[in-house]
C-alpha cells in the first residue's frame, strides 16, 4: 500500500480511538513551551559566539590599527545549524499554538508553519530521509480535520504528527549537540584573544615609546576609565571560566528535549499513570537544565 494512503488512513483512524486526557494534552503544550525556551537559548549562544569573534577583531584593531576592510566581521559557517534551530523553534511554536484551546482563526497560519518547518527539517541531508510530500499531507490533515470535526480530532492529528516526526526531531537535535563543542571553542578563543589584548593595553599605557609605529597609540585613562576596563576584563575572564558549565547545560537541555519529545508521545498513546509519570520526569529534567542556563546568564549579567 502506498505510504501516503497509510498516513491518510492513520490520520482518519485516530478519530475512532479514545481521546487523551486533559493532563496528557496539557503535557503536549508544555513540551512545546520548554522546546521554545531551549531553542531560543541555543540561538542566543550562536549570536554570542559571532559577537565575541567580532569584538576580538575590534580589540586587535585598537592595538594594531586597521583598514576598513579588516573591520568586516568574519563569518562563522553556521547557516545549517541556525536554519535547523529556526525550524525546530517554528515547529515547537506551531505545536504550542495548535494544542491551545483558543487556536481559532490561527489554525491555517500555524498549520502552514508546521508544514514548512517539518519539510525543511526533512530536507536535511544529514538525517534519515523523510518524504516531504507525506509531511505536507500530514500537516494539511491537521487543518482539514481540525475544522471539519472537533477539537478532539485536532489533538489526535497532533499526536500523529508528534509520532511521525519523532525520528526527524531527535536526529536534528543530536546533530546540534555534536556541533556544540565547536561553538564552545570559537567562543573561548575569541574571548581569550580579547582579554589578552585588553590586559596588555591596560598594563602598557606607554607602549609606543618602545614600539614606535604610525598606527601605535598611547592611551591615558582616568581612574574611572581604568576601573571600567578592568571590570570588563573581569567579566571576560568569568565568561571563559564558565564556558564548560554553560555548554554542558546546553547539551543536557537539548538531550532533555529529545527525551521529552519521545516521552510525550508515549504519554499521549498510553495515557496511563506510568506514561504520564515518565513524561513528568522528563519535564523535570528539562526544567533543571533551563534553570542552569538562566543561572549562568544571570551570573554573567551581574
Amino acid at each position: 500500500m502506498n505510504n501516503r494512503h497509510i498516513i491518510v488512513g492513520g490520520l482518519l483512524a485516530v478519530l475512532m480511538n479514545g481521546c487523551a486526557s486533559k493532563e496528557s494534552i496539557g503535557q503536549l503544550k508544555k513540551y512545546a513551551e520548554k522546546s521554545v525556551v531551549i531553542h531560543k537559548n541555543i540561538l542566543q549562544v550562536y549570536d554570542t559566539s559571532v559577537a565575541a569573534r567580532h569584538d576580538a577583531k575590534l580589540m586587535t584593531a585598537v592595538r594594531d590599527g586597521s583598514t576598513i576592510n579588516d573591520l568586516v566581521p568574519e563569518k562563522i559557517e553556521n547557516l545549517g545549524q541556525r536554519e535547523s534551530l529556526s525550524n525546530l523553534l517554528e515547529f515547537s511554536e506551531a505545536i504550542h499554538a495548535l494544542a491551545s484551546d483558543d487556536i481559532g482563526k490561527q489554525i491555517d497560519e500555524q498549520t502552514e508553519k508546521l508544514n514548512s518547518s517539518l519539510t525543511s527539517l526533512s530536507n536535511n541531508p544529514n538525517i534519515p530521509a523523510v518524504n516531504s510530500s507525506d509531511i505536507a499531507l500530514m500537516s494539511t490533515g491537521i487543518n482539514a480535520i481540525g475544522r471539519a470535526y472537533t477539537e478532539y480530532s485536532r489533538f489526535k492529528a497532533l499526536k500523529q504528527i508528534m509520532r511521525d516526526s519523532n525520528s526527524t526531531i531527535v536526529e536534528t537535535i543530536n546533530l546540534l549537540r555534536k556541533d556544540l563543542p565547536a561553538w564552545k571553542t570559537v567562543t573561548k578563543v575569541s574571548l581569550e584573544d580579547e582579554l589578552v589584548i585588553q590586559m596588555y593595553l591596560l598594563n602598557n599605557p606607554n607602549r609606543c615609546a618602545d614600539h614606535p609605529s604610525t598606527t601605535c597609540v598611547d592611551f591615558s585613562h582616568s581612574i574611572e576609565d581604568r576601573l571600567s576596563a578592568y571590570k570588563k576584563a573581569s567579566t571576560l575572564k568569568m565568561q571563559i571560566n564558565q564556558l564548560n558549565d554553560q555548554f554542558s547545560a546546553l547539551d543536557k537541555a537539548l538531550e532533555s528535549i529529545a527525551d521529552l519529545h519521545s516521552a510525550v508521545i508515549v504519554s499521549l498513546d498510553s495515557d496511563d499513570d506510568i506514561s504520564i509519570a515518565a513524561a513528568k520526569k522528563a519535564f523535570a529534567s528539562s526544567n533543571a537544565q533551563i534553570k542552569a542556563i538562566r543561572t549562568f546568564q544571570k551570573n554573567i549579567k551581574e
